[in-house]
């Protein structure tokens, strides 16, 4: 039952020559004044059925969502000017429709068709060089292998809109313009829980102007699979130093992120390789008697030393060695400080009280050895192994430990 007061206010609203209206955030009609069926061209029912962005022309329409999304976001009013599709410039008047601006926030229109004449040109020319412009722009953005976006923040940054998103994702995630624009949650919830925290909280350090690049994070697309993507954001601020819009690049580095999982893997590969040569380089031999034999092959270098020296060393423990007998008979070319090394290996097989002996010394080698004094560590040489393992069976043997030990060389 309405009071008299209600009736008036119908009556004021219904002969109003403004085309009032009030809409869901998303721009859909929840009310239309009798003047806005002439003023969209269409009769109230359809109007339901349709949004006030449809009504405005598409040059304009980018230009009105970001003051649409300023109402509803910062909870502004604001008056703007466009053009619809049926070719009549109308100036708006929007504001928001509660005090507290959220997603689900209503908006209320009031709109007016205005004439446009020949004593408007500037009008006119701003209208076309802003549709130039944003030609221009798109284009150079199509060329940029990323996402480009804007939109409008509260001033406290717990609130945005996006205004604008370029093509490009669009394509690379098979998700829809709309499903980005209408969805809520829609950019969070499709972000690997695994990256969600860390990306929120770099998101956070952007919106404040402590960073302007976050780290990539995996986003799953339509398809479920998971794509790598990188942000770079900008925040805009008004004449009081308070945010307005955000500006932001989103980077597909998929391939990338795979290149550097695939170069991961492959170094690991490669050390695991490297690994293996040096076993099969350095292996250690126990001959009996406790005696190793650690035949080396091909040219020493300092790493294959040191690898040999703690091959020989743990083996000497393992096997309870009495003496060691290192063979350089496949030793190609080894250059002084590498020999130096098989010198101190040759002194620590000495401090664990272990006989050491050297055999197939070439005549390269002879004179790298005495460059480095190896002879002077009292290190007896054997022209071969044989004989080697034949002089060391005929040494006094030391004192064995039980026999119940394990790793001792029989």
């Amino acid at each position: 039952m309405h009071t008299g007061s209600d009736d008036s206010l119908h009556a004021i609203i219904e002969h109003c020559p403004l085309a009032l209206s009030l809409h869901r955030s998303d721009g859909s009609f929840l009310y239309a004044a009798p003047a806005c069926v002439s003023l969209y061209g269409a009769e109230t029912a359809a109007l339901f059925e349709t949004t006030l962005m449809s009504a405005i022309l598409a040059a304009d329409r980018e230009l009105f969502a970001d003051g649409w999304n300023r109402v509803i976001v910062r909870g502004e009013s604001l008056d703007c000017r466009c053009r619809l599709e049926s070719g009549a410039t109308v100036d708006f008047t929007l504001g928001p429709a509660g005090t507290t601006p959220h997603d689900g926030a209503k908006v209320v229109c009031a709109a007016r068709a205005i004439a446009v004449t020949a004593t408007e040109p500037q009008a006119s020319s701003e209208h076309a060089n802003d549709a130039l412009a944003r030609a221009h722009r798109d284009v150079l953005v199509g060329l940029l292998p990323g996402l480009v976006w804007y939109g409008p923040v509260t001033p406290d940054l717990s609130s945005y809109k996006l205004s604008y998103m370029s093509e490009y994702l669009f394509e690379v995630t098979g998700y829809s313009a709309e499903e980005w624009f209408s969805t809520p949650g829609f950019w969070r919830d499709r972000i690997h829980p695994s990256d969600r925290t860390e990306l929120l909280e770099s998101t956070a350090q952007m919106l404040r102007g402590d960073r302007e690049a976050g780290p990539p994070y995996r986003f799953r697309a339509a398809d479920g699979r998971y794509l790598w993507l990188q942000s770079s954001m900008r925040i805009e601020r008004d004449e009081a130093g308070d945010p307005s819009r955000m500006f932001g690049l989103t980077l597909d580095v998929t391939e990338l992120m795979e290149s550097r999982e695939q170069a991961q893997v492959l170094e690991r590969e490669v050390e695991t390789i490297a690994r293996e040569i040096l076993e099969l380089s350095a292996p250690l031999i126990p001959v009996g008697d406790g005696i190793l034999v650690l035949p080396l092959i091909g040219t020493i270098d300092p790493s294959r030393a040191r690898h040999a020296l703690e091959s020989l060393l743990t083996g000497i423990k393992r096997y309870e060695a009495s003496a060691v007998i290192i063979d350089l008979t496949g030793v190609a070319l080894a250059d002084t400080s590498s020999v130096a090394a098989l010198t101190r290996a040759a002194q620590a097989v000495k401090l664990l009280g272990a006989t050491p002996a050297i055999t197939g010394i070439g005549s390269r080698m002879a004179l790298t050895i005495l460059e480095a004094g190896l002879l002077d560590n009292g290190v007896t040489i054997y022209a071969a192994v044989a004989d080697a393992v034949t002089a060391l069976k005929r040494r006094p043997r030391r004192r064995r430990r039980p026999a119940s030990r394990r790793g001792k060389i029989q």
